[in-house]
Formats: C-alpha cells, structure tokens, sequence
C-alpha cells in the first residue's frame, strides 16, 4: 500500500498536490517523501553557491500574464551570478533580444532556474521569488533548491563567439520542416512547468515555475505532426516536480538549442501524459510518455552568442531508445504471429546431443524481444517436409540473434543438426508462460533434466548476466540431471556464472557418472538421479519457487513429491513436454483457479466457427475433436505442443464469439485467447460464429 506514515504527512513534505498526485500514481509516495525531505533545501549551500557563479549561462523557466510557462537562456561570462548569501542569488544577465523573458521578470515573480555545466555533467536546480528586477538583471530569494544526478546529460565543451549580425525573432503557430529536423535530432531539452499557488499548496515555496532537462539519445523525441510532439520520460528522481506541475496546469514550454548556429527554439504547448500502451512498451527506458500540442512557436535566429562542441554521451544512454528503435520494436510485435526467415549463423555444440544455433533476422527488422525461459516457434523449409516444432531459447536476449539449444531427438531436431551455416529456417515471435517470476523476491531452485535446461540456463543467464551484475540478490539453486558427462551442457557456461556468483549453487546430477568433471568450479557431479530425497540433502531450509522442466515423469514426481512436502502449489512453476493429463493437482487457497467454463463434448451442440486468416467456414460437431484437432483436419497446421493444455503453445485469438475447455488448464493464456487444444465451440443464441485467427 503506498501511503505516507504519519511522520511525513502531505503539509509537512516540499511538494504540492500535483507532484504528491503522480508521486502515489507511479507508486514513489513513500520514497520521494524520504528523498525530497533530505535533499530539498530553503537555501543554497556553499558548493551551490560557488557553482552557480562558475557558470556562462543559465536556464530559466517562466510564466507570462496569461500563465504561459516560458523556456528561456541567459548568458554571461563566468562570475554573472553571484550568492552574496544562502537565500539570495543575484544574477546579472539580461534576456536575449526577443526572448518573453523580459516580460516576465517582475518584482514578486515566480521563477524556476538550472545551473547546468555540461563539460562535468553537473546541475542544480533553484526555484526563487523575484525581489528586485532592474537594468543590469534581478535578485531572488531562494525556496527551494536541490542538486540533481548527471544522467542523461551530455557533454559539451561551451565556446564564447561574437555575433556577426542582428537576431531575428519568428513567430508562429506551426512547427517549420526546420524545426521538425532541430527537434527531432536534438539530445537536450528543456521545459518549463508552473505550479499556481492554491489551497492545495500549503506550502508557498512549491507553488511557481520551474525548469528542467531532458536528454536521450538523438531522435528520442518525436515530432508526430506540426502539432504534436511526443517525449519519452525516464526513470529519474521520482519527485515528479515537472510532472506534478503539468498536473496542475498541462501548460508548458519547451526550449531547444542548436549548439551549431546558436538559434534557439521556444515552443508553448499544451502536456497530456501517458502512463501505458505499445508506444511506451516498446521504448526503451520511457516509464511513460508526455504527448504535447503545440500551440505556438518562437525561433530567436542568431540570438545565442555561444556555440558548442559536438557531445560526448552520457555512458548509460543505451538504456534509453530512439523512436526509430521503438517502430521496430512495435513493427516486430505486430510480426511475432507471422512466418520470418532466419539463417543459421553459428552453431556450437553443448554436449554429446544437444547443439545451440544461433540465428539472424534475414528480413531486416531484427530479432524481437522476449523474456528467458520463452520458446521460439520454427518451421522447416519445404524441402525438409515443412515440419513445425518449438524449441525454448537458451539465453537473455542480446544483440541482433536469437538462440535455441536442440536435441537431436527426431526428424525436425535431426535435420537442424545436419545443416551449415547460412541454412534458412522460418520462425515466429517467441512465447510462453514459463518465465522467472522476479515480484517474488526468495530464493529459488530450478530443477532440470535433459534438454529440459534450456528454459533454466536462459532465465540464469537473464538473472545472473556476465558482468558480474546480480538481477537477483537471494540464492539460486541450480540443480539439473543428464546422463554422463559427455551428456552435460552448458558446463562451461555454468563454471562461469558459479565463478562470477556468490548466490548461486551449482549442482550436477548424473545417472551414470563416470568421473569428476574437470572444470574448476564444480564438484564431483552426485551419482545418482534428481529426485526428493536429493533435494532434501542439497537444500538449505528455506521458503523456496521452484522451476522445474525436463520429461513428463520427472516433473511429476517432483511436483508430487513437492506438494506432500506442504510447498504451496503457487510456487511450484514448470514447463510441460507433453502428456495426456494436466500436472497440477487442485490450486490450493493461496493460489484460486481462473473462473473458466467447463463444457463436455456429449451435450455441446454443433456450433459455426470462421477460420478468419484461412478464408474458411465450418460447422463443428462433436465428433470433429477439440477446435485444434477441427483447424488440423480443414488443412490447417497450426502450432502446438503438448496437446493437453499444459504447454500454451496452440493459443490463438478469438476475434468474436466464445469458447469452452473440455479439461482444465495448466497453461495460463492472455486475454482474447485461448488454448485451441482443450477448446470447443458454444453456439451463441444468434447464431454467430467463434471466430479464430487461424
């Protein structure tokens, strides 16, 4: 429950109502409380002091009398600030020709100021009451002032030049082909919000304009139309003061700087926020997009007299996207239910049976993203009889190839080892239900047999990646049975993250052991199988997840053997191979069954149903089976695997109309499909047909 303790009751925290309503929104109440009652001062401490007069210019953030918030630059040589004391900054700088800054400077002023020193990354944020406003600048007295962190800042070295002519002032109320490129290239922003003082602001010093950055990548922002821009927002402090602003009063004003010709764009606008969707998803690093409407548009040409170097990013900037990137994030899911080529580009065998390969987009749009532990669909080429599996990927995704381990177990697996590199297979858009859950935050054990550690060694990989890094802080029980040695994979790969992670524990279980595996790092594998009594002796008491996936037989009996062992059943995940009954015996209380709609093929009656992507029409009976075994016999082939409702490879869209399943689930399916092998068709009271995406 995010809720503040009465410790830290909303009139005794440096925020207003807005900044408090999106703090609660994003979950951050209780942190930002914390944080914002250390960090925010009513004055300027000393190293702020001496930073804000080694500075050339300043960003200032305004409102106008219609309340129009204001970006706006002052310029001057190092020392045009000065501190005399902790509550006053004087500032001796005037507005560039044409900047409404001139206007908007007035004694009793609200305004909002960033000190920001691009060469070191450093900045510091100041919101100050205009005291006194003359010839030569204004004086203000300091309400709030704090430093910020230097992420998403790039660096420039500043340069100051003499201007060859006079500025010009342009204003209009659409976004020119020059300004698209200008904003649309830009890695630096800034924009200013204004909180009105109310009786929701108790506190007089949160009310007024303010200022901050943005930064990204080039082509992190977007320009939709001559009206509309839209602006990923970061992870950040998580005070939310430009957010809880635009709360307030969705007014804004963005300034852009062309660090080459020094014109600089002034762009008032009207913030819409928003909090979900495939825009935000697919952008890396966004929590969440600002949506803004330009309402008008000053460009001051030749008016800024510094230019700058070209930047050095900021070194985490990978971890923010580009719109470019997002398309093809967005243009790769609308593809994940469609067929696309990939070739073979490297291949690498894991033990006696099992080889990996490694596989790049032939079409140009990339691999796509998924979650470790998730299966890729493949076909085989014509040639090869045109065969359908799914083989889990076996590792966190990375770069511009997808990887799958196979086993050389029938026609399909057989085929793949007998290729080269540069064979072309077909694939879909990875899915799966079984994938590490990281809201539980214990200790978990993941228990393998045979190619059954593909799933495991791919959620390790994701949890416990090469740099040494943690994802997960509590202790990892890997634990998997192979055969011999020469039957064990990923052994290398294992040493390695044994070596590189204290939290996990590496145990090898070999059926018909033959001697000690030779890497350092492990030990002697046990001579025996996987089973309960192992776990018993290998096992620290604990609240344990478990993961389990190899054969049928063997997640039986751990599952059993678990459940008579009291482990709750919502802790138990697994992946199913295949099998004609569901594992699972009833969910106990802790985890309550879906309410679904369980049929019987005896009384269903027929039923229409539309193969909407195949152009076809039929009339279910009875005797046709289940909807997978009725796409199957009109000469469909769609995928799946265990057949049985445990596995969620056959989950296929309903477009309209509604199904039953003739057996309970284990596989958890999205909402607006189902699971075509258990499912039957219900005949609506008007006739319409279930209608499939098959």
């Amino acid at each position: 429950m995010n809720t503040l303790p009465p410790i830290l009751s909303h009139d005794k925290l440096p925020f207003h109502a807005g900044e408090l309503a999106i703090q609660e929104k994003a979950g951050t109440l209780v942190e930002a409380a914390s944080v914002g009652q250390r960090i925010i001062r009513d004055h300027l401490p000393g190293q702020h002091r001496i930073f804000f007069n080694q500075l050339p210019f300043l960003l200032v953030g305004s409102v106008d009398d219609s309340g129009q918030p204001w970006a706006s630059v002052l310029v001057g040589l190092p020392g045009f600030m000065n501190s005399p004391d902790a509550h006053t900054l004087r500032v001796n700088a005037r507005p560039l020709p044409g900047d409404k800054l001139g206007a908007n400077i007035l004694n009793g002023s609200r305004i909002g100021m960033l000190g920001i020193e691009l060469p070191t990354r450093r900045r510091s944020r100041l919101n100050a009451t205009v005291t006194s406003a003359d010839d030569y600048g204004f004086t203000a007295h300091v309400d709030q002032s704090f430093g910020n962190c230097p992420q998403y800042i790039q660096t420039r070295e500043p340069q100051s030049v003499k201007l060859s002519g006079p500025a010009e002032v342009q204003e209009y109320e659409i976004l020119t082909p020059a300004d698209r490129a200008l904003i649309e290239s830009a890695d630096t922003m800034f924009i200013a919000s204004n909180a009105v003082a109310s009786s929701d602001t108790p506190n007089a010093s949160t009310a007024g304009a303010d200022i901050s950055h943005r930064g990204g990548q080039s082509g992190f922002i977007r320009v939709e139309d001559g009206h509309t821009i839209l602006l990923p927002d970061f992870a950040g402090n998580k005070l939310y003061q430009t957010l809880g602003n635009l709360h307030l009063d969705p007014r804004a004003g963005l300034l852009f700087i062309d660090f080459e010709t020094g014109d600089y764009l002034q762009v008032c606008c009207t913030t819409s926020l928003v909090w979900d969707g495939p825009e935000v998803e697919a952008f890396v690093g966004a929590e969440r997009l600002l949506r803004l409407k330009v309402v008008s548009v000053r460009r001051l040409v030749n008016s800024l007299p510094i230019r700058w170097s070209e930047p050095t990013y900021w070194p985490q900037i990978e971890t923010t996207g580009t719109w470019q990137q997002a398309d093809s994030a967005i243009e790769l899911k609308r593809k994940a239910d469609k067929w696309r080529p990939y070739r073979i580009a490297e291949t690498c065998d894991e033990s006696a049976s099992i080889r990996t390969f490694f596989l790049e987009a032939e079409d140009g749009f990339g691999v796509p993203s998924y979650v470790p532990g998730q299966f890729l669909p493949i076909r085989l080429p014509a040639s090869a009889g045109g065969l359908q599996r799914v083989y889990t990927l076996s590792a966190a995704p990375k770069g511009n190839r997808l990887q799958i381990s196979v086993k050389r177990q029938g026609a399909a697996s057989s085929w793949l080892h007998e290729q080269n590199v540069g064979a072309v297979i077909q694939a879909k858009g990875p899915r799966g239900e079984f994938t590490f859950d990281r809201t539980r935050n214990r200790s978990a054990v993941m228990l393998s047999a045979g190619v059954g550690i593909t799933p495991m060694i791919a959620m390790l990989d994701g949890l416990l990646p090469k740099d040494g890094k943690n994802v997960h802080k509590h202790p990892i029980y890997f634990v998997h049975g192979a055969r011999n040695e020469r039957e064990q994979a990923f052994a290398e790969e294992l040493v390695n993250k044994r070596v590189n992670h204290r939290n996990l524990v590496v145990h090898l279980v070999h059926s018909r052991a033959e001697e000690a595996l030779a890497e350092p790092g492990l030990a002697k594998p046990y001579n025996s199988r996987v089973s309960i009594d192992l776990l018993k002796e290998i096992l620290p008491f604990d609240d344990y997840d478990f993961y389990l996936c190899g054969p049928q037989g063997f997640m039986q009996e751990l599952y059993d053997g678990l459940r008579e062992l009291d482990v709750r059943d919502s802790s138990i995940h697994f992946e199913d191979f295949g099998g004609e009954k569901p594992m699972r015996r009833s969910l106990d209380a802790d985890a309550p069954a879906a309410k679904i709609e369980l049929v019987d093929f005896v009384t269903a009656s027929p039923a229409h149903v539309e193969l909407r992507a195949s152009s076809k029409e039929v009339t279910w009976k009875p005797e046709d089976g289940t909807l997978l075994e009725l796409a199957e016999a009109n000469g469909l082939a769609p995928l799946s695997g265990c057949r049985s409702g445990n596995c969620g490879t056959c989950a296929t869209k309903v477009l309209s109309g509604s199904s039953g399943y003739v057996s309970p689930p284990s596989a958890q399916c999205a909402p607006g499909r189902v699971l075509t092998c258990i499912s039957i068709p219900l005949p609506s009271e008007d006739g319409a047909p279930l209608v499939l995406d098959l």
